[in-house]
């Protein structure tokens, strides 16, 4: 940690949550304080009034118990009796302080507490184990020397840093590493001020031209999309070669195998309602995802339960006249129609897409990715109409035309 001046003066939304905890007494007679003067400079003033109120407390009761020490042989040393009533109040304290410890932390920001108070708080609380019913006893208390000056040092964390966006400085959590490719590594990272997760998209530095043209274009193609379903992405930085965009909570295949075992069968068509909302609308700006998977398929958690089903990823994503695609290509899309290794990826259509989409609605409804196994006599024909190598006779041949089977078939 580096030690930081205490001037917090911009973060107002850590000032209104401080507010929400000074006491009314605190307001009314703070410079009565003796304590008080040491934390003026404080900024937000709601932050040195509760680092004085703290302080005032501490002083208030060891020069209590410094008045208690009964003298022995030694010059400091004695025999003090703490009832139980001084020490839920010294306790009380002692909670007062890791509440405001825990709200800071999240703001980047720890308190560092005088050792000699801080090891005098610890040893009353070691040795009073039962509040409820014990005195504390002590044969070896030594009187505290107590202090006016500024007892609470202030830090920020080393998780933390700045990053500037669109001009703008910004206060995050140090970025934590989530996840690796061959052409991009994924940071997860909190927002300070938005309280937020966000993620950076990182391009790896042994990139080719083509394939950074490639990962530019992926961010280009997403930032133009408007959609629920689609991964949204804000900034990209070209000195870095990396940009931003929402974090979502877990891959489709991640979120299926935890919850196979209890989702209900609403729960399973509600995923599938979503995914092919999202595949209209990719559909409908002449696009083709091409690189399909359990785990480019993501949803996003809300506390009322209810999920979102978001596409990200469209690093091979097929548009008009582009030429960034070579017969030669080789993806990583691991649901892709095996015909296309000879034919060529250049050659992707709509029943390539309907192919990697249908094993997706499988997983989604039977938690298998398996779709050899033995299996009703409906499911068997939807897999067909999905998946056929019989592409003129009996593969669909449009987004509606798996959609209208999926919602005439039984499922369950």
């Amino acid at each position: 940690m580096e030690i930081i001046q205490t001037d917090f003066s911009n973060m107002t939304q850590l000032d209104e949550k401080l507010k929400e905890i000074v006491p009314t007494y605190l307001l009314e007679s703070k410079d009565d304080y003796r304590e008080y003067k040491s934390y003026k400079h404080f900024a937000p003033e709601s932050l040195g009034m509760l680092l004085a109120d703290l302080h005032h407390r501490f002083n208030n009761y060891f020069n209590n118990l410094n008045q208690k020490v009964s003298p022995s042989k030694k010059k400091n040393p004695g025999t003090i009796l703490i009832k139980k009533k001084v020490v839920q109040k010294i306790l009380t304290l002692s909670n007062d302080l890791n509440m405001l410890e825990r709200i800071l932390k999240k703001y980047g920001i720890s308190i560092q507490v005088d050792s000699g108070y801080l090891s005098r708080l610890q040893i009353i609380i070691k040795g009073f184990k039962n509040p409820q019913t014990n005195n504390m006893m002590s044969k070896d208390y030594t009187k505290m020397d107590i202090r006016f000056d500024c007892i609470f040092n202030l830090y920020k964390n080393k998780t933390q840093m700045e990053i500037e966006i669109k001009g703008n400085r910004r206060k995050i959590e140090k970025p934590k590493v989530i996840g690796r490719g061959s052409y991009a590594t994924i940071l997860k990272y909190k927002d300070i001020d938005y309280q937020h997760f966000f993620v950076i998209k990182q391009a790896n530095k042994n990139l080719t031209d083509s394939e950074m043209e490639r990962f530019k274009k992926e961010y280009e193609c997403m930032k133009s999309l408007n959609s629920p379903h689609i991964g949204e992405v804000y900034d990209f930085d070209n000195e870095k070669n990396q940009y931003v965009m929402e974090y979502i909570d877990k891959t489709l295949y991640d979120y299926i195998i935890k919850n196979n075992d209890s989702m209900k069968k609403e729960e399973r068509y509600e995923l599938v309602r979503q995914l092919f909302c999202a595949f209209e609308y990719i559909h409908s700006k002449a696009l083709f995802h091409r690189d399909i998977s359990y785990s480019n398929i993501m949803v996003k958690l809300f506390d009322d339960k209810s999920v979102l089903l978001k596409v990200t990823d469209f690093g091979y994503v097929k548009e008009k006249n582009s030429n960034l695609t070579r017969r030669s290509t080789n993806f990583i899309g691991s649901l892709n129609d095996s015909d296309l290794l000879v034919y060529g990826y250049d050659n992707y259509n709509v029943q390539h897409e309907i192919f990697a989409l249908t094993r997706v609605i499988h997983f989604i409804m039977t938690g298998k990715q398996n779709t050899t196994y033995r299996k009703s006599d409906e499911i068997q024909k939807f897999i067909s109409l999905g998946m056929d190598s019989d592409k003129k006779n009996i593969r669909a041949k449009s987004l509606e035309e798996l959609k209208e089977s999926f919602y005439e078939m039984e499922w369950f």
